[in-house]
């Protein structure tokens, strides 16, 4: 006679269909939030913007207070109907404007000249030109400002992709480094 473990075979298809519907709704889960994250996404304004792409080489730590630049920061000003950071940058380097290297995972490996060693990244701060920020789009207790022509800008907690311009913009790019902040 065949043993039986004692809750029988019927439980191993019980056991297996849980966790199929277990996998099945974590999944549509992840899928679902995922739309619902585009919902929430923070909206660019209608129509052309002038915006200023400000390239520093580094950002040392800065006094504990404010981040200063190491070197004086070059300016570019460019006018686009991009609604996203990243598009407006890929419109500048066609342009002939503005030269960048992206990985697939999003990060700068390098821009506008600046090239990054172990341990550096781009960091990208930014302001309105009333002076004004956008909490969904940065977030001060968790960032030093960098202080440029005394005006403040503060690191923005979305990428390129996902930030959105509006017009006067002013956007700095730095190298920074891991564990500065």
């Amino acid at each position: 006679m065949k043993k039986q473990n004692k809750f029988g075979a019927a439980s191993k298809y019980a056991v297996l269909s849980a966790l199929l519907i277990l996998t099945a709704t974590v999944l549509s889960s992840c899928s679902f939030i995922d739309t619902i994250g585009g919902w929430f996404k923070p909206k660019p304004a209608e129509g052309l913007k002038s915006i200023t792409v400000i390239i520093a080489d580094e950002i040392p730590g800065g006094d504990g207070e404010n981040v200063a630049f190491s070197v004086e920061p070059s300016e570019l000003n460019f006018t686009t109907g991009a609604s996203y950071l990243f598009e407006a940058l890929e419109a500048m380097k066609a342009a002939g404007q503005l030269t960048f290297e992206a990985a697939a995972d999003g990060f700068f490996t390098s821009f506008g000249g600046i090239e990054l060693g172990a341990g550096e990244y781009i960091a990208i701060y930014f302001r309105f030109k009333d002076g004004t920020f956008d909490d969904a789009l940065m977030d001060a207790r968790f960032s030093k400002p960098c202080e440029y022509e005394e005006k403040l800008y503060y690191a923005a907690n979305v990428g390129a992709a996902s930030l959105p311009l509006r017009d006067g913009m002013e956007i700095i790019f730095a190298k920074v480094y891991y564990g500065a902040f």
